[in-house]
């Protein structure tokens, strides 16, 4: 599994390609230019269009919740918005926006590159 991040505006973008694990989010969550970005700009693109699989479990996503909640808190008003594109991505897709509920982050969840960036416009 690989991750790039870029940001392009106010818009943090990161591309996942291959199999998806659990240690690649955290890995992505811990990473240096991440955290500085998420800190410092409104809009969040998580990009799953490229994976072919996941090897998430159930003790994954809670351990990822965990994290993304603590996200939740120290970020406050970002959008993020998130692109499925292989048939096991909508779990995926869920399990993040039940990780940012309740909380001040807007969640949309993406089937289609369009769709994705006419969220990202609003």
């Amino acid at each position: 599994m690989q991750y790039e991040i870029s940001t392009v505006n106010d818009t943090v973008t990161v591309k996942f390609e291959g199999t998806l694990s659990a240690l690649d989010l955290i890995f992505m969550n811990q990473d240096p230019s991440y955290r500085q970005a998420l800190n410092h700009n409104t809009k969040l693109f998580l990009d799953f269009s490229q994976i072919v699989g996941s090897t998430l479990t159930a003790e994954d996503t809670t351990g990822l919740a965990l994290l993304g909640k603590r996200d939740a808190e120290k970020t406050t008003n970002i959008h993020l918005v998130i692109l499925l594109g292989y048939a096991e991505a909508e779990g995926i897709g869920m399990v993040l926006k039940t990780i940012f509920a309740g909380s001040t982050w807007k969640v949309t969840v993406a089937e289609t590159r369009d769709e994705a960036r006419q969220a990202l416009q609003q």
